[in-house]
């Protein structure tokens, strides 16, 4: 498939994964996982955005799209935080908007001023990369002895390293000026991205239904999707 078409199906992913995240928020109320579906979102609409990169702006389908992506990620991490029993951060929500801040200027400086795909890939990537490390720590170090909250653990370690390789490919390879023809890299890092969100998506479920049989409130599948 073209990598346009593999843009749509994660974008497509991404959606019923945030469906997912919805009916568990509706059906449980614990804290933390509104924002897995906030997060779910805004990834799937920033990957929608850069699926039309040819039929929108370049505003739309590089900036504001790169943007909702890194957005996502950051309110991933915080709902995870709250999903652990971790409190309010100041540093962690400067920290956030600093990145999002810094890499949404980035995306527009390098499709406007100085025009670079490398540069666009680098900034997303690197950024992305931090906070699926951050997500993966805070569930690593709060595991909590359950094994669901490991196994999503390793699913954005396993995300973080495959941003890590495209960012390495590309200080290899110069990635080349139009993202819609960049290549088996970006195919091969699509499929990789669609197995996280599928991992993440049936990790959530199982992590959700630990913490309310832990909370003594023991509850079927049907029960958290479908609330009865």
């Amino acid at each position: 498939m073209d990598i346009r078409t593999l843009l749509l199906l994660s974008a497509l992913l991404s959606g019923m994964h945030a469906v997912v995240a919805g009916l568990l928020c509706r059906n449980t109320k614990l804290p933390g996982v509104s924002a897995w579906c906030a997060g779910a979102v805004f990834l799937s609409v920033g990957i929608g955005l850069a699926a039309a990169r040819g039929y929108l702006t370049d505003f739309m389908s590089i900036v504001v799209a790169n943007g909702l992506i890194l957005l996502g990620y950051a309110v991933t991490w915080d709902g995870m935080r709250r999903f652990v029993g971790r409190g309010f951060s100041y540093v962690v929500l400067l920290l956030s908007i600093v990145l999002v801040s810094g890499g949404i200027y980035s995306f527009y400086y390098h499709s406007t001023v100085n025009i670079s795909l490398s540069f666009r890939i680098l900034t997303v990537s690197a950024f992305v990369m931090f906070f699926n490390a951050a997500i993966a720590n805070t569930l690593f170090v709060e595991k909590l002895g359950r094994l669901a909250v490991t196994v999503v653990g390793a699913a954005f370690a396993f995300n973080g390293i495959i941003w890590i390789i495209r960012v390495l490919k590309l200080v290899i390879d110069s990635a080349m000026n139009d993202f819609m023809l960049s290549g088996t890299t970006t195919v091969v890092f699509l499929y990789c991205y669609m197995f996280f969100v599928c991992v993440f998506a049936i990790g959530e479920i199982w992590m959700v239904k630990e913490e309310m049989d832990a909370l003594g409130k023991r509850t079927s599948i049907t029960q958290l999707l479908l609330g009865r």
